[in-house]
C-alpha cells in the first residue's frame, strides 16, 4: 500500500543556501576573538623585548673603554641586547682610544624601551653630571621600576637627580665626590659595588665588571 506523502508545510522550498545568523555571529566572534589574541601576543613580544635591553650612556668624546667594553660583554653574554646611547649618534671615541657608534640619542629614549640605564664615566661625562636632561631621564626610569646604574662619578648625576636622596651609595672615593652624595641626602659607603633598590653603584673603573654582573642578577630575577 502506497504511503501518502507528507505535507509540505510552506509552499516554497526552503534553500540548503540560506545564511545562518547564528554561524555568521559565531563565525565574526571567532575571528575578533583571534585577532585579540594576537594583538595580545604581540604587545607581549614587544614588552618582553623591551624589557631584555639595556641602555648604556657613553659620552661622545673620552669615556672610560675599561668600564664600557666589560660592562658590555658581561650584559652581552648574558643574553641582554645592549643600546648605546648618547648626546651624538657620531662615532664616539674612548679615553684609550675605543671607537663606538652610539645607536641612539639619550634625549629620544624612554624608560618603557628598556630594563635598565647604565651610566659609563669618563672625562667628557663631566659636562652631563649637572645635565637635566640626563637628571629628568634617571628619575624617569626610577619611577618606572627600572634599574640604573653608574660607575665611578657617574653617581653624581645620581645624587644632583635626587634618586639617591635616603639611599646608599659609593662614589669615587674623593672629597668633592663623597661631599656631593651627602649634600645631596645619600648615605655614603667605601664599599666597591652598592646596590639600593633600583640603584647600582660602582666606586672605581675596576669593579665595572662586579657592577654588571650584579645588574644582570637582578634583572634576571624580575
Amino acid at each position: 500500500m502506497m504511503k501518502n506523502a507528507p505535507a509540505l508545510t510552506s509552499g516554497k522550498k526552503p534553500s540548503s543556501c540560506s545564511p545562518n545568523l547564528g554561524t555568521v555571529y559565531s563565525f565574526l566572534y571567532y575571528i575578533k576573538s583571534a585577532l585579540i589574541r594576537c594583538l595580545c601576543a604581540l604587545f607581549l613580544f614587544f614588552s618582553v623585548a623591551g624589557a631584555q635591553s639595556v641602555a648604556v650612556f657613553i659620552p661622545n668624546d673620552l669615556f672610560r673603554d675599561d668600564e664600557f667594553e666589560p660592562v658590555v660583554r658581561v650584559l652581552e653574554r648574558s643574553g641582554f641586547e645592549v643600546v648605546v646611547v648618547s648626546n651624538e649618534t657620531t662615532a664616539a671615541q674612548g679615553f684609550d682610544g675605543l671607537l663606538v657608534k652610539p645607536q641612539r640619542l639619550y634625549q629620544k629614549i624612554r624608560p618603557e624601551e628598556f630594563a635598565a640605564l647604565v651610566l659609563i664615566d669618563g672625562s667628557g661625562l663631566v659636562p652631563y653630571l649637572e645635565d637635566s636632561v640626563l637628571h629628568q631621564l634617571c628619575r624617569e626610569f626610577v619611577a618606572s621600576n627600572r634599574i640604573v646604574a653608574g660607575i665611578e662619578l657617574a653617581p653624581l648625576a645620581f645624587a644632583y637627580a635626587g634618586i639617591l636622596r635616603g639611599k646608599t651609595a659609593t662614589v669615587f672615593p674623593d672629597h668633592y665626590s663623597i661631599r656631593i652624595l651627602k649634600e645631596n641626602g645619600c648615605r655614603h659607603t667605601f664599599k666597591s659595588v652598592v646596590v639600593d633598590g633600583n640603584i647600582i653603584t660602582a666606586a672605581r673603573a675596576e669593579n665595572a665588571v662586579a657592577l654588571a654582573r650584579t645588574l644582570v642578577k637582578k634583572l634576571k630575577r624580575r
